[in-house]
């Protein structure tokens, strides 16, 4: 317990209370805080910013650099994925030697998924000449 006077405010009285048994805490994007209890109603009470003479716990710096390599690991990967060059569209090459530039290359449609298959069928009447 330290002998410091910290205020934060408490929802409960609606005021600024003094803090009983204030605690440093590292959140995980590295922003310090105090967290106590009020010295009048009991409730937790929460004050962003840090206090000389009140350090954080090293379980909470050891967690808050581990959570600090994680992000960088993370930023790391996002920018390796990102300088990945893009694969280039294939160049379809003209081997005619038509002046129908203009004309793009036929390219097949993938079919609708659900959409039924038309099956095309063609009658052939078979001439049999055996009445000879």
């Amino acid at each position: 317990m330290s002998d410091i006077k910290v205020t934060a405010y408490c929802m409960k009285c609606r005021t600024k209370r003094t803090m009983k048994d204030p605690k440093a805490i590292i959140h995980p994007n590295g922003k310090r805080a105090l967290k106590g209890i009020c010295a009048k109603c009991g409730t937790n009470v929460f004050r962003m910013g840090s206090v000389e003479g009140i350090e954080p716990s090293k379980k909470a710096l050891a967690k808050a650099a581990e959570v600090a390599e994680e992000r960088a690991a993370e930023k790391a990967k996002v920018a390796k994925k990102a300088a990945k060059p893009k694969k280039a569209a294939p160049v379809v090459e003209d081997d005619d030697d038509d002046d129908d530039e203009d004309e793009a290359p036929a390219v097949k449609k993938p079919a609708k998924k659900g959409a039924k298959k038309s099956a095309k069928t063609v009658e052939v009447e078979d001439d049999d000449d055996d009445d000879d």
